[in-house]
């Protein structure tokens, strides 16, 4: 939340900082479009602690380019990451889309790490990760490029390995996902992913230590 800050601690490196996803101070401008709270459905409180925009990959893989060690981002799309350095390391352009789906389904694949690199690794646990959180796997929005995730093929090419293919891109639209965040007392929530071999009995297990430390 502080990418400025970050860079500070870190001066010994080429650093590229990535911002303009902070639009708190367009507070206002958001309130007036109607949006509500996606739980409550509650109006846009009055005041608000932040107001993030979900950027893409571009300005990161931008700079690379331009020899930086290190690239700080704000608020960012999790598979960005992975899509920027894929971009700069291939040379894809912005309009390069059918290369920019699929960075972006690779990005995606590997964000939340346990479904595609720990324990057991198959086209079905593979499937579970891609689709998570993806929308309309027709069009499948980031900045950079809307996926179309209907013709992905995932195959097994040995233990542990996993060939996807099939993804291809169309032109994004202008839109981005923001996300504001009030105070509003405390809640707290948890989700832990378990999967692979024994995943009853680890889950079982888990389950055990977290009543031990909470009740």
């Amino acid at each position: 939340m502080n990418p400025l800050a970050c860079r500070d601690a870190l001066l010994t490196l080429r650093i590229g900082v990535v911002l303009g996803d902070d639009l708190l101070a367009r507070s206002a401008e958001l309130r007036a479009t109607g949006v509500t709270e996606m739980f409550s459905g509650e109006a846009f409180p009055q005041r608000v602690a932040s107001v993030n925009a979900h950027l893409g990959a571009l300005p990161i893989a931008r700079a690379l380019v331009a020899g930086c060690d290190v690239v700080i981002t704000g608020r960012g799309v999790d598979s960005a990451v992975t899509l920027g350095v894929l971009m700069h390391a291939f040379g894809w352009s912005d309009d390069a889309y059918d290369p920019l789906a699929q960075g972006m389904l690779a990005g995606h694949l590997i964000e939340w790490g346990a479904q595609c690199t720990g324990g057991l690794v198959t086209p079905a646990t593979v499937a579970e990760q891609r689709l998570y959180d993806i929308g309309d796997p027709r069009a499948s929005l980031v900045p950079d490029v809307s996926c179309d995730f209907t013709q992905v093929r995932m195959a097994q090419e040995g233990e542990h390995r996993v060939r996807v293919t099939g993804a291809t891109g169309l032109a994004p639209d202008s839109s981005y996902e923001v996300s504001a965040r009030f105070a509003d007392g405390y809640r707290s929530t948890g989700f832990f992913t378990i999967v692979g071999e024994q995943a009853v009995q680890k889950a079982q297990r888990t389950a055990a230590a977290l009543r031990a430390r909470w009740c």
